[in-house]
């Protein structure tokens, strides 16, 4: 059988692949509920023959191979490709024809990461002989609020066919155009989103023993949320603490009954995160206590990325033939942005990697000035697409 020419098939899919990245950014959609975005990737999965598999309220899969190519246990070997769909709620101030219409923006690349898997799909669909496994493509809301892969992962994605690798791309607009960049073992920090509420009783100001003031609660737990990880962790471990809101009160001479706060942990193995996580329940508990008011924290967290060596070698091949190998970079450390993507990678052997669409502006994900370049991306879909099928043949 002959082998497909990944570059050349993903060349002619260049232009779809930049309308719809195009059309999936103008129509920026945020959270769990994408209803727009849904119906566009899934209209488009249906017209290359796929009957898209609907997941929680706006999540779409698709499998595609012959599924002949068995595990040691009877299964078809099976390949997942991530691509998560949601947007942020920051109002783009790029100035492009295919702005975001509304005041969500892709300003993380979520829009290409969709255009490619949908560029991968169409490519897998017309060599689907080839495949002798079989390649689960899968497009994931609510990667922006960290626990979109949570929920698909509890609702099953991961078996019918049960997955044996995943495989995730970020873009990164601050790197070169076209580069290719992952690392081995750690490859992002978790994330713990934390959020704090103290409920005091109020008193006028000039009255201070008739109130039970949340604000010295709020204060005692923000020092020692400061001087946490000094006191936990070893010198040669580290995490980061950050209160990016604190709120009470409406009035200068008046205490307030209520104190709330939100914030972000960022820790680079999972023990350290839920040692951490458990120190910041009991500063809460015991400032709470001290100050006499009730108090509470609630997290929302995504795991370190566990990159497997196996994965990254057989993708870091791949990407050498289609970028070049002095264009692929093997970092030395994790990122310090999360990804939930760590949902998938804690149920089979993964890789996340980041490719470079840097343009002259050089601004940052999440920045609403950023723009990325789209005229390598199907490089990216054609070494996507040939990693997929080379590993889940082989």
């Amino acid at each position: 059988m002959k082998m497909t020419d990944f570059k050349t098939l993903a060349k002619k899919y260049e232009e779809q692949l930049i309308a719809d990245r195009r059309w999936l950014h103008e129509n920026a959609e945020v959270g769990m509920i994408l209803p727009r975005t849904e119906n566009y990737i899934r209209t488009q999965l249906e017209e290359m023959g796929y009957s898209p598999e609907p997941w929680l309220e706006s999540g779409l899969s698709v499998t595609v191979g012959r599924g002949e190519n068995l595990t040691l246990e009877g299964e078809p070997k099976c390949i997942l490709l991530r691509a998560d769909i949601d947007a942020l709620p920051i109002h783009e101030e790029a100035d492009l024809p295919f702005a975001a219409k509304g005041e969500a923006g892709h300003l993380c690349g979520h829009d290409i990461h969709g255009a490619v898997a949908l560029t991968v799909a169409r490519i897998l669909k017309e060599c689907e002989e080839e495949i002798s496994g079989l390649v689960k493509i899968v497009f994931q809301p609510g990667e922006e609020q960290s626990n979109g892969a949570e929920h698909m992962v509890k609702a099953g994605v991961m078996q019918n066919p049960q997955v044996h690798a995943c495989l995730g791309m970020h873009v990164k607009p601050n790197a070169e155009n076209g580069s290719v960049h992952y690392a081995l073992g750690p490859a992002t920090a978790a994330i713990d989103f934390f959020k704090i509420d103290i409920e005091g009783k109020t008193a006028h100001s000039s009255q201070p023993e008739q109130a039970k003031d949340p604000l010295q609660a709020a204060m005692g737990i923000y020092h020692s949320l400061e001087g946490m990880v000094r006191r936990e962790l070893s010198a040669f471990r580290t995490a980061v603490v950050a209160v990016g809101i604190m709120e009470a009160g409406s009035a200068p001479n008046s205490i307030p009954t209520n104190a709330h706060m939100e914030g972000t942990l960022r820790s680079y193995s999972n023990e350290d995160q839920a040692h951490l996580r458990e120190c910041m329940r009991l500063i809460v508990a015991q400032h709470c206590a001290l100050a006499g008011v009730a108090g509470s924290i609630n997290f929302v967290w995504t795991p370190v990325t566990e990159n497997n060596t196996e994965i990254c070698n057989h993708m870091g091949g791949i990407f050498d033939k289609y970028v070049g190998k002095e264009n692929v970079i093997i970092d030395k450390q994790p990122v310090a942005s999360s990804d939930d993507f760590a949902f998938f990678a804690q149920e089979a052997p993964s890789m996340l990697f980041w490719f470079g669409v840097g343009s002259d502006e050089g601004y940052a994900i999440h920045d609403p000035r950023v723009v990325m370049e789209e005229d390598k991306l199907y490089l990216a879909a054609a070494a996507i697409a040939e990693g997929a099928v080379s590993w889940c043949s082989k």
